[in-house]
């Protein structure tokens, strides 16, 4: 099982601010319920210059 979170900011169109987070869990044989399997976070900032 897992999830993803998305944030983005447009400032103005061109200028992007992108942070991403994702989980991922694994199910146990034994019925114990889930253990974290991995955990990544990323940003990005887009910007766009006009002359």
């Amino acid at each position: 099982m897992g999830w993803q979170l998305r944030f983005r900011w447009i400032q103005k169109p061109g200028n992007d601010v992108f942070f991403i987070w994702t989980q991922n869990w694994l199910d146990s044989e034994f019925g114990r319920g889930f253990s974290a399997l991995d955990r990544r976070g990323a940003a990005k900032i887009v910007r766009t210059f006009r002359f």
